[in-house]
């Protein structure tokens, strides 16, 4: 029977394609080679031509990330999770064999795989293709915050001159800032001329959008 990666590798691999286009694939793998032929090894077709096994390039993708969220998915059991059966990258291994170390990385630089993601998978992962819901690879863009126009909070001085000199307009009250450059704003009132005059430099700069 003609070899095959089962489909949830399929999947994987289509959704890290999608993620990023442009990655390095010099190092991507399904299918063993000689050298893997020659041992026990998740990249060689069992008896029904199932290979269980794929290579991620680490190069042009946020490989850390994607290994780390791949083990995270597995440990926290959400649906689907059974498929993945261990993961190594950076000389380290997770998988749920251990109860005490389950799906926790384990060092052993031994195992190499320094330039690419090695995922192995299980019987489960043959016929079930269903994505992989993983945050790293959605392709949703993160869009910034609302501007939400509730009880006024304090925000600094600084913070209150920036927007009185972008707007060039009179502010009525403060405002509060999120973790991070994106700043949300909530004001005690909004005026039409204050709300265009908010709308016009969410666009402009992509700190926030008008609800």
């Amino acid at each position: 029977m003609a070899a095959r990666l089962v489909r949830a590798g399929v999947t994987l691999r289509n959704q890290v394609n999608a993620k990023w286009p442009s990655r390095d694939k010099r190092s991507d793998g399904w299918i063993g080679d000689a050298a893997h032929a020659a041992r026990k090894s998740d990249h060689n077709p069992d008896a029904d031509g199932w290979v269980h096994a794929l290579d991620i390039d680490k190069d042009g993708i946020d490989a850390d990330r994607l290994a780390n969220e791949l083990v995270a998915y597995a440990r926290n059991l959400e649906p689907g999770s059974r498929r993945l059966k261990y993961v190594v990258f950076k000389g380290r291994v997770a998988s749920g064999t251990y109860p005490d170390k389950f799906w926790v990385w384990r060092n052993d630089p031994s195992l190499g795989h320094w330039e690419h993601i090695h995922a192995s998978f299980t019987a489960a992962a043959e016929l079930d293709g269903r994505p992989w819901p993983l945050p790293c690879l959605s392709l949703v863009p993160k869009l910034p915050p609302v501007v939400k126009w509730d009880d006024l909070k304090n925000g600094s001085p600084t913070q209150n001159r920036l927007v009185q000199q972008a707007l060039r307009l009179p502010i009525d009250g403060k405002f509060s800032t999120t973790k991070g450059p994106l700043l949300r704003y909530r004001l005690r009132t909004l005026s039409p001329t204050m709300r265009a005059a908010l709308t016009r430099l969410g666009k402009a700069s992509g700190l926030f959008r008008v609800p």
